[in-house]
């Protein structure tokens, strides 16, 4: 989520990937920490092992209705 827990750039374009990369030197300690824990507890609950499985099965079970 850009600017709670990260920032979010162009993949093809170094200019914004710069600007970003300045913006986050220029951060305040305590704000550069926020971001980062922020962006642990997204991965925690977004990419867990449980809910990779959960979602990996919802298209598995998708695709065999699908099929009749």
């Amino acid at each position: 989520v850009a600017g709670t827990t990260g920032l979010a750039t162009d993949e093809d374009d170094p200019t914004t990937l710069r600007s970003a990369l300045r913006t986050m030197l220029a951060m305040p300690a305590d704000e550069l920490a926020a971001m980062g824990a922020g962006a642990r507890s997204w991965v925690v609950s977004e990419r867990s092992l449980a809910r990779s499985v959960s979602q990996l099965r919802s298209v598995y079970a998708s695709v065999r209705a699908a099929r009749g």
